[in-house]
């Protein structure tokens, strides 16, 4: 068996980890420790009994049509998280998963999507650019009501 050459295989190797990208970029998580519970509130902009939120910012859908009539699409977000304990850290991550999870989905669905003219691809495609901020926040409300029942 032949071997491939050290330069050759870690240009196979980039080509590789390059076409099998991540569809959802989540950003390294900006970190800040609120010094009391009102700075926590204005931070997180909600009333409530809670130690910590993560805000979703430098979110971004970046879409295309295709040739075959349908959209290819990326997304990326990174997480804020505003602690008042560092306990509270762990939960935050499965907010962001949450969150993740939500916008991997939305991504399988919107390129599922077959559309019969490049225009109406194009209409959807700047349509769902325009209007992805209100998608972050809604998966984000979604992942709260859900481990936060009350």
């Amino acid at each position: 068996m032949r071997r491939l050459s050290t330069p050759l295989a870690i240009i196979l190797l980039h080509c590789l980890a390059a076409a099998g990208g991540e569809r959802v970029n989540v950003g390294q998580p900006m970190m800040t420790v609120a010094p009391t519970t009102e700075h926590l509130r204005q931070r997180c902009g909600v009333e409530g009994n809670y130690d910590a939120c993560t805000r979703f910012v430098a979110y971004r859908l970046d879409a295309a049509c295709t040739d075959e009539g349908r959209i290819a699409a990326t997304a990326t977000f990174r997480p804020w998280i505003i602690l008042r304990n560092l306990h509270s850290l762990s939960h935050e991550h499965e907010h962001i998963g949450d969150v993740r999870r939500s916008v991997e989905a939305f991504l399988t669905g919107l390129e599922s999507l077959r559309f019969s003219s490049a225009e109406e691809c194009r209409a959807r495609v700047l349509e769902e650019r325009a209007s992805f901020g209100t998608t972050m926040r809604a998966y984000a409300l979604a992942s709260n009501l859900e481990r936060h029942p009350r």
